[in-house]
């Protein structure tokens, strides 16, 4: 009992708060605090405010000792004690409150309100000096039965092509005002979420920045409502953000594609791919092209719901890719492109495990190069999807093949991107490409990429038991330290992703190798890398992009 008094509900002045030191293992699991002392959150939550009721709920506190316990910290901090209001049933409180929030709704009664409890940004792009910038859309405190308008001078939005829009929170900045920027820099201000979608009538074929307007609305289901107020289009385009749940992949919102042109999609796809072999002139590769014209937008353009929809007669026309070389080779090339990266969409794993199986079978044409090459592409971008079994079954398969002189570039790709594999297996695929990249320069870039994957303190898709532990990534960072930093491509990024700092003791590479990765960028004039080696950066979409290959400008602009 005094371990559970002591360690999480001890006696601490007014003004003790907790620890604020981000860490970056947060969204792999529950948000454990940092600081278990339960009374300096209280102290933070309160900060000096006067208490006169305090109504006590959930099961934790059903021991009357640590009701007292709280009562009798809150009367120390301001000198007298506070009315403890009746509360039969502890651990039902919430829902019954919920019960009467949701029956006094309905029937228009007043309610008890208050402050949203954090300030909301979204991120915005200066045109000129492309700089990034936080823009405040709700300040803490504000009421989240009303709508809050946000215009700024300058702030314009991206009509006609995908792009990504990103939500931060902060808990510590209770003086931003709707409207004001705030710099990219702030350690108090955490990622919450992120979408991915195209703005705009994806009817007609338009690229072009229009000036926007935003209002915003708190939902009470835990979605920030954000429209893009357009007066010269005389429309609003609308983009919902969870925040109660934390996503863990970028998500597309569904889009109104017109289901005209898809139709056309599947039926273009089908008299390459369907049941009945329809005689057609021209080459299955110019299969992406056809689509990109029916559909009105370049592939980098579609967004998760058209990729996904492509990927039906795909699938019904996955063993007719057989019907010849080039079928193969556009099969494995539009089927890849439209399922990667395996995950971001709710049925994702239901799509890659009815694949995943094919992967012994093998490619139709093997003796084909560039079908070979095409093969390992498509499992590289799919990857992300795949469990822990699929991966040490293409690892067990490839890994073999490194050693070969005619080893091509995309397999090392692959090998780099397999995140669930054993992390044996991972570490000696380590410890040999650092070894090779010294004296061998065949696919260095590659090789690169990939280590730089292995070594990576934030893993894109896989968990904390993903992360190579420091002791075996230092002997890397020494083995490549004789490669020149300027000429030798990847080897910042490898350096900034293997020494990030993400705040936890058992996975930070050491101080002092993080302090020789700071001196060698600065002697090198790559200064801007080195924020995410200094402190916790939360991995935004660009260095998401970097390490998938894919990249997606920001939606929002201020001139």
């Amino acid at each position: 009992m005094q371990t559970i008094v002591d360690g999480f509900f001890p006696f601490v002045s007014k003004d003790e708060f907790p620890k604020q030191a981000q860490l970056g293992l947060k969204e792999w699991g529950l948000p454990y605090a940092e600081d278990s002392a339960i009374t300096k959150h209280l102290a933070e939550f309160l900060k000096g405010r006067h208490v006169d009721k305090v109504l006590y709920t959930g099961g934790s506190l059903i021991p009357e000792f640590l009701r007292k316990r709280l009562s009798e910290q809150i009367a120390k901090w301001q000198g007298n004690e506070a009315l403890v209001l009746e509360n039969d049933a502890l651990e039902l409180a919430v829902s019954r409150g919920a019960s009467v929030f949701g029956f006094r709704k309905m029937h228009q009664d007043k309610q008890v309100t208050s402050g949203y409890p954090r300030s909301l940004y979204i991120k915005v792009l200066h045109s000129e000096k492309q700089i990034p910038y936080y823009l405040c859309v709700v300040p803490k405190g504000f009421s989240a039965l009303d709508k809050i308008q946000v215009s700024v001078p300058g702030l314009q939005a991206l009509l006609g092509q995908l792009a990504s829009f990103e939500l931060y929170s902060s808990l510590h900045r209770s003086n931003d005002n709707s409207g004001d920027l705030v710099s990219i820099d702030d350690s108090t201000i955490k990622a919450v979420s992120v979408l991915q979608t195209r703005l705009g009538d994806l009817s007609k074929k338009q690229t072009k920045t229009v000036p926007i307007s935003l209002e915003a609305h708190l939902a009470s289901s835990g979605l920030l409502e954000l429209s893009c107020v357009s007066s010269s289009f005389d429309a609003v385009y609308p983009l919902k953000f969870s925040l109660t749940v934390k996503q863990e992949t970028v998500k597309a919102m569904s889009s109104s594609q017109s289901s005209v042109p898809m139709t056309r999609a599947v039926e273009m796809i089908h008299r390459f791919y369907g049941r009945e072999k329809i005689p057609v002139k021209q080459n299955p590769m110019s299969l992406p092209v056809e689509l990109e014209q029916i559909l009105g937008h370049s592939r980098r353009d579609w967004d998760l719901t058209t990729l996904r929809q492509l990927w039906i007669p795909l699938r019904e026309g996955m063993n007719r890719r057989n019907r010849s070389e080039q079928h193969e080779l556009a099969w494995l090339n539009l089927a890849g492109y439209v399922l990667r990266p395996g995950y971001g969409e709710k049925q994702d794993s239901v799509r890659i495990k009815d694949i995943q199986s094919s992967f012994e079978q093998g490619p139709v044409y093997p003796t084909s190069a560039k079908v070979k090459n095409q093969w390992w592409i498509f499992w590289r971008r799919i990857a992300g999807g795949l469990d822990r079994k699929a991966q040490d079954l293409i690892f067990s398969k490839v890994y073999p093949l490194i050693k070969r002189e005619d080893c091509t570039p995309e397999i090392f790709l692959l090998l780099g991107a397999l995140e669930r594999v054993d992390m044996q297996k991972r570490i000696a695929l380590g410890q040999w490409l650092s070894s090779d990249l010294i004296h061998n320069a065949t696919h260095r870039e590659q090789k690169i990429w990939a280590l730089t994957r292995i070594a990576n303190r934030l893993p894109l898709y896989g968990g904390a038991e993903c992360i190579v532990r420091p002791n075996f990534v230092g002997p890397w960072l020494e083995k490549l330290s004789v490669l020149d930093l300027k000429r030798t491509t990847g080897l910042v990024g490898f350096y900034t992703n293997a020494c990030r700092l993400i705040n936890d003791r058992e996975l930070d590479i050491p101080e002092s190798w993080r302090t020789k990765v700071i001196d060698m960028l600065e002697a090198s004039g790559q200064g801007s890398q080195l924020a995410m080696v200094k402190t916790y950066i939360p991995q935004d979409t660009q260095m998401v992009s970097m390490l998938l290959g894919d990249s997606l400008p920001v939606g929002l602009m201020i001139s």
